[in-house]
């Protein structure tokens, strides 16, 4: 009887911690933020854009005129669609901001900017 419970016992425990620690990096690193994102304009006669690419918890922002950089990014909490999230680059430091993911999840906002899912 041993034999039999104890590989039963061990196979949950195993289940229910991959289980939970997968929901905890989902958590951490919202998968809705994945993907590429635009936004674009023209300030005072100039044309100027910003990429950000967020993936598994990290990021890369690219535009113009020319600027580039690379970091990552934690979710501390959201609350009615808003989240709070904490942006690491290691040059500039931590970051906290509030960004607001569109309903249908093509639209993220914070601060003045709007970004369009692109992919």
């Amino acid at each position: 009887m041993k034999k039999i419970l104890f590989p039963l016992l061990f196979t949950f425990l195993m289940t229910s911690c991959a289980t939970e620690l997968n929901s905890e990096v989902t958590e951490k690193t919202p998968q809705a933020f994945d993907g590429l994102w635009s936004e674009s304009g023209e300030t005072d006669g100039y044309s100027w854009y910003l990429n950000y690419r967020f993936e598994n918890g990290s990021y890369e922002m690219e535009g113009y005129p020319p600027i580039y950089r690379v970091g990552s990014y934690e979710l501390l909490d959201e609350s009615n669609g808003v989240y709070l999230v904490k942006i690491h680059n290691d040059e500039l430091g931590d970051t906290q901001l509030e960004m607001t993911l569109s309903e249908d999840g093509n639209v993220l906002s914070w601060g003045t900017h709007i970004f369009n899912r692109v992919e």
